[in-house]
């Protein structure tokens, strides 16, 4: 095997076949290596309509069609070419009138598929004949003939056992091989001729579970390749009769299951979620090329769908994201060390549970950032609990920035940095691009201390009649549970969740922040705790598993009087709708202000160090996520669960997921679980134009205010002995006015 990319690797390493483990081999890094760094194509690609991507040299090859139930027809076939850092994608064949069974391409970019044309359904013809056809990259035919009768019906039949065609490719003579998720090879020559059907020989019971498929080595040709564990066995493919060669077993010393790509003249590529290796069948050895969190390359937190070998060295890989939003083309190129700049290290404190580590939002927020950064590098320093992080803030060290629960005390004691000149001076985003209701909860005294980048909005579920179209008091929330006393005010009911309820949303009617006054020793809120005791004394929380699947029949039916939604994606939204129909109100908390009050859910809330000496690196961390790059990119499928913050990116993500909605509940497109008989995964109901203001109106009346957190917790602490009948509500709110009281002067 030639031109084996000895300049692009990290490690190299050599092991025999017969099954020695890499970490046995593994050299140390030379000090002069040349390391490799990703560029990202900035466009990216959309997943949306997009079917079997895949890659070929620097092209991103897929088809898309949408699927008629009613008819039982696949229509608007067409297969699609994307190349580089084109903005548009070509398309290279229509199939009209055509089911399309499976495609590939080849090293110089022909085109190879298998297709059949319909009249009826093809479940419902007794005979069907298949068609391979090739075509150049400039779209001219190569061949187009029929498969004789006996291939043709056992593709069928293996299409209609399993559902689809596993995997194809073609060898360095033009020769193509097709294996069926059944297990069954097909060859077929240069010309298209078929040549044979043979098999994988793996016995299914014994490898359950096993990721099986083909591996494109080039000259050194095709290999049939079974991953398991932490394991891989390879058997070569005879191309003249569809024989294979003896079993070869490679271990690697990983935990983490293993991909296989083909690498074609640069051997088999195999990567697991730390690194990516090349494996030369023939000559028995592995190279490591990279770990996929180097520094530069930042992916670790990435699915790594596809992976091509440019001629010049550099890779094209094709990533989406953990959460199965759309993918991203990602060139990946040597560069020598001395031409890379040294970044500054930026650090963010967390105190999110250490065991989330590298998988958490933030960890992956932090990696988007340092792929594009050239000058600042983020690093997450996790800590054990807020009170230490924050204990190190209120002694003037700590972190750049940190992830944020409690503003209320950190902003009295000055900890927080003014945002409000950061976004003044940038070029990126403005304090006006973020919605209005997002900006006011990040500001304090019109000043903004903190920021998140996304969210999702939260409410209370109940009878249309039990609120003023969703704005009702806290008196008129208990009084709804004194009035329906064989009824549960919510389902897991217990007097703290109640007081959550009914008071969160309605705190600056007992509270003057700016005064630093309280007032819990008065009639009213003696007369809420009396009230929350009432609707809560001898109430027992529903069986969740019962409640769980009847829970809008039981609140139609009145046993229960309320429930909290929480809404990030259209899905979510109609899912809501269409359970509870016309008889429920999507309605806000309780509170005295005559508004409506729903509430944010943020990801993270971020928050810079006043005390740090490097504030403009940590604001870079910041701008960047505000950015309309990274706020477009949170929702770049149809279907996710948080919203962005930014204004233009959250319009422009409403309108194309209602869009995308509309299109899909006039012609649902099905997923292809099944090639013949076209089962259809899930109906799509329709959505309207006051969906669509119902949602907007949501967001622009959500709130979200962390000052209170505290004080909260301190009812929360001295309210125990009076749910449990020791203390007597006046009491109970005179020790509440007092620590509340010394807590603010303390501050």
């Amino acid at each position: 095997m030639n031109n084996k990319l000895g300049y692009f690797l990290l490690i190299i390493l050599l092991f025999s076949l017969s099954g020695c483990s890499i970490a046995d081999s593994v050299d140390s890094k030379p000090s002069d290596i040349v390391t490799n760094i990703a560029v990202f194509d900035q466009k990216g690609a959309s997943a949306e309509g997009m079917q079997s991507p895949m890659l070929m040299g620097e092209c991103l090859f897929y088809r898309t069609g949408d699927w008629n139930k009613d008819s039982g027809k696949w229509s608007n076939i067409a297969i699609y070419r994307k190349s580089g850092n084109d903005m548009d994608a070509m398309e290279i064949a229509s199939l009209e009138n055509k089911e399309l069974i499976y495609f590939t391409a080849d090293k110089v970019l022909n085109l190879y598929y298998i297709y059949y044309e319909y009249n009826e359904p093809i479940s419902t013809q007794t005979q069907t004949q298949l068609f391979i056809k090739k075509e150049s990259s400039e779209g001219n035919i190569i061949y187009d003939i029929p498969l004789p009768q006996e291939a043709a019906e056992q593709l069928l039949e293996d299409i209609e056992q399993t559902g689809y065609i596993r995997q194809g490719t073609v060898n360095s003579s033009g020769e193509l091989i097709v294996r069926s998720a059944a297990g069954n090879l097909y060859l077929f020559n240069e010309k298209g001729v078929f040549l044979c059907i043979g098999s994988d020989g793996w016995n299914a019971e014994k490898y359950q579970g096993a990721d099986i498929g083909l591996a494109n080595a080039g000259e050194d040709g095709v290999f049939l390749y079974l991953s398991i564990n932490n394991e891989i066995l390879l058997r070569k493919i005879n191309m003249v009769d569809a024989s294979l060669s003896a079993e070869s077993k490679l271990q690697f010393d990983t935990n983490a299951s293993l991909n296989v790509y083909s690498g074609f003249n640069e051997g088999i590529l195999v990567s697991d979620s730390d690194s990516l290796w090349t494996l030369d069948p023939v000559e028995s050895s592995v190279h490591m090329l990279l770990g996929w969190g180097d520094s530069g390359v930042g992916l670790k937190n990435y699915n790594v769908d596809d992976i091509s070998i440019l001629g010049d060295g550099r890779l094209y890989v094709m990533v989406s994201r953990q959460n199965g939003q759309g993918i991203e083309l990602v060139y990946i190129e040597k560069k020598d060390i001395s031409e890379i700049t040294e970044k500054q290290t930026i650090v963010i404190g967390s105190y999110e549970h250490i065991s989330q580590g590298e998988s958490s939002r933030l960890a992956i927020m932090a990696e988007d950032f340092n792929r594009y950064n050239s000058q600042y590098q983020i690093e997450i320093r996790y800590y054990d609990s807020s009170q230490d992080l924050y204990m190190e803030l209120l002694k003037g060290e700590g972190p750049d920035g940190f992830h944020l629960m409690n503003s209320s005390i950190l902003a009295a004691k000055g900890v927080l940095e003014d945002l409000s000149p950061y976004f003044a001076e940038s070029q990126v985003i403005h304090e006006t691009d973020l919605i209005p209701s997002v900006r006011n909860a990040c500001s304090k005294g019109g000043n903004i201390y903190c920021l998140f980048t996304q969210f999702r909005i939260h409410g209370l579920i109940t009878a249309q009649e039990n609120t003023d179209n969703g704005s009702w008091t806290p008196e008129e929330y208990l009084d709804l549970g004194e009035r329906n006393p064989e009824a549960l005010l919510m389902p897991q009911i217990n007097s703290l969740m109640v007081m959550e309820y009914a008071l969160s949303a309605d705190m600056n009617h007992f509270l003057n922040w700016e005064n630093r006054e309280c007032s819990f020793d008065t009639e009213r809120f003696i007369n809420l705790l009396n009230s929350i005791r009432q609707v809560t004394d001898g109430k027992q929380s529903a069986d969740y598993a019962e409640w769980s699947t009847e829970a809008c029949q039981w609140l139609h039916d009145g046993k229960t009087l309320t429930e909290r939604f929480w809404i990030g994606d259209v899905r979510r939204y109609v899912e809501y709708r269409d359970a509870y129909e016309d008889f429920a109100s999507f309605a806000g908390y309780p509170n005295s202000s005559d508004v409506v009050y729903y509430c944010f859910e943020p990801d993270y809330v971020l928050a810079i160090n006043s005390a740090s000496e490097n504030k403009d690196g940590a604001w870079a961390f910041m701008e960047y996520l505000l950015s309309e790059t990274y706020q477009s990119s949170i929702q770049t499928d149809s279907i996710t669960d948080h919203f962005p913050v930014r204004q233009d990116a959250f319009d422009a993500y409403i309108t194309r997921q209602f869009n995308e909605w509309e299109r899909r509940s006039e012609n649902p497109p099905g997923r292809d679980m099944n090639s013949v008989t076209k089962e259809v995964w899930q109906e799509y109901p329709k959505v309207s134009a006051a969906d669509k203001e119902s949602l907007l109106y949501m967001a622009e009346n959500a709130y979200w205010d962390d000052t209170y957190t505290s004080i909260l917790a301190i009812i929360y602490e001295e309210t125990g002995s009076f749910w449990a009948g020791d203390k007597t509500a006046e009491d109970t709110a005179e020790i509440i006015q007092n620590r509340v009281q010394l807590y603010l002067d303390e501050m």
